[in-house]
Formats: C-alpha cells, structure tokens, sequence
C-alpha cells in the first residue's frame, strides 16, 4: 500500500487554474443533474458520479 508522502510527491501535468476551473464546472454541472432529476435511480446517479 501507498503511503500518504509517495502519493503526495507524485507529478501530474494536471494542475493548474484552467484544469481548477474545468472540474469545478463538471462537479456544478453534476450536482444540479443529481438535485434535479427525481426520476433518476440511485444505482444510476452513483454511476454518474
């Protein structure tokens, strides 16, 4: 297993305010679908997510 300091040390060339920006967008976008649509069933919006 992992431990925290290895994972945190990792490099990913996705970071950045314009990658910030985008997955905030999605995680909104997410959001109102899930608090919208009553007739979604539960298995369906944790595949969403």
């Amino acid at each position: 297993m992992w431990d925290f300091d290895f994972i945190q040390s990792l490099k990913s060339d996705y970071k950045g305010e314009f990658y910030e920006k985008q997955r905030n967008k999605l995680e909104e976008n997410v959001r109102h679908i899930l608090s919208n649509d009553q007739n979604m069933e539960s298995l369906a919006k944790f595949e969403l997510i």
